[in-house]
């Protein structure tokens, strides 16, 4: 009887005694995991963010408009942003809407000849251009999308021209036979077929300058030479104004000289530091092509309280040519850091 009893508290103690050994280790194990929460790894990435004061700017050129007194039947010459020098010809008159084309046809395609030609030709080049053409192919697929997105078939063809240009020297460079033999037999051949048109009349540059096809219809809304007697008016007016129309004759225009500038009107005097003559740096769209160096032309502060800026910048490229008014960005400071995503941040 004694030894059931003694079996039975026996029994009783080794139960308690394990009871108490899990509960103990549950304890453990619930303040090391409270201590020791399981982290995943997080990337931290490297970027740049700007601080920066938001306006509405209006672009002021040198344009000189080209008047159309060449015929009816015209072709530009030149490219769209192309430089060009004073007397050069930017456009010509045809006796026909076809033989326009057909000279277009064939000035593209002597400029294809070329380049194959030039291929042909091409010696092996260093393995070190072969990172700098792979990188060059990649803005010529860029400018490609970006042209066809724009229906600009004028850079579209460019575009593709430079891809084949890079694409092959890059293949040469990799030891790769290219030749160019039938495609260049093939060119000279459609040459052949749109020979024959020619220009009647020339129309010419009058100064040197930036060739734009595309009238906006606000050129010398303000005048170049009127910049230093600029008023909060006049910005104000031109930011509101109506686009001139033109009547079609005008085959585009001149941006002359290196400068061209922008106004804006500020309502805070946050920009003490940018003083006449000080750097600054505008974006004035959302690529990379329209963030630009400038730097303080005038700083006036009008009447009505406002701070006038006009930024001098000479910079130029198809972008900022087509640019007039923009809601544009200066940056005010400029920080550089690591961005880490908020899973983790940990709070002990």
């Amino acid at each position: 009887m004694k030894s059931k009893e003694n079996k039975k508290n026996d029994f009783y103690r080794k139960s308690l005694v394990t009871i108490i050994i899990i509960t103990v280790f549950y304890i453990i194990y619930l303040l090391f995991s409270k201590s020791f929460n399981r982290i995943l790894t997080q990337p931290a990435l490297l970027e740049t963010v700007t601080q920066s004061i938001s306006s509405d700017m209006f672009i002021i050129r040198d344009e000189i408009v080209i008047k159309n007194n060449i015929g009816t039947t015209v072709a530009s010459l030149v490219s769209d942003g192309e430089k060009v020098s004073s007397g050069t010809p930017v456009a010509g008159s045809f006796d026909s809407q076809q033989s326009a084309e057909n000279y277009l046809k064939v000035k593209y395609l002597t400029e294809k000849l070329l380049i194959y030609e030039k291929i042909n030709s091409q010696l092996k080049l260093a393995s070190a251009d072969i990172e700098s053409l792979s990188k060059n192919t990649d803005t010529d697929v860029l400018g490609i999308i970006d042209s066809v997105y724009d229906n600009d078939f004028t850079s579209l063809s460019q575009n593709i021209l430079s891809f084949d240009e890079n694409n092959s020297r890059m293949n040469i460079s990799l030891g790769m036979n290219v030749d160019c033999t039938q495609k260049i037999n093939q060119i000279k051949t459609e040459i052949n077929s749109y020979s024959g048109a020619k220009i009647l009349k020339y129309a010419y540059a009058d100064r040197s300058g930036y060739f734009v096809k595309n009238l906006d219809g606000y050129e010398n809304l303000i005048n170049i030479e009127d910049l230093d007697s600029l008023t909060e008016d006049q910005i104000e007016n031109a930011l509101s104004s109506d686009r001139k129309n033109y009547e079609g004759n005008d085959l585009g225009k001149i941006i002359c000289g290196f400068n061209w500038y922008a106004a804006c009107l500020i309502n805070t005097d946050d920009l003490a530091d940018f003083q006449k003559d000080s750097s600054v740096t505008l974006i004035l769209g959302e690529t990379d092509e329209s963030k630009v160096k400038a730097k303080v032309y005038s700083r006036v502060k009008t009447d009505s309280g406002k701070i006038l800026l006009l930024f001098k910048c000479n910079t130029m490229n198809s972008t900022l040519a087509s640019l007039r008014k923009v809601n544009g960005r200066i940056v005010v400071n400029t920080f550089k850091g690591l961005k880490i995503p908020k899973q983790a941040i940990r709070f002990v």
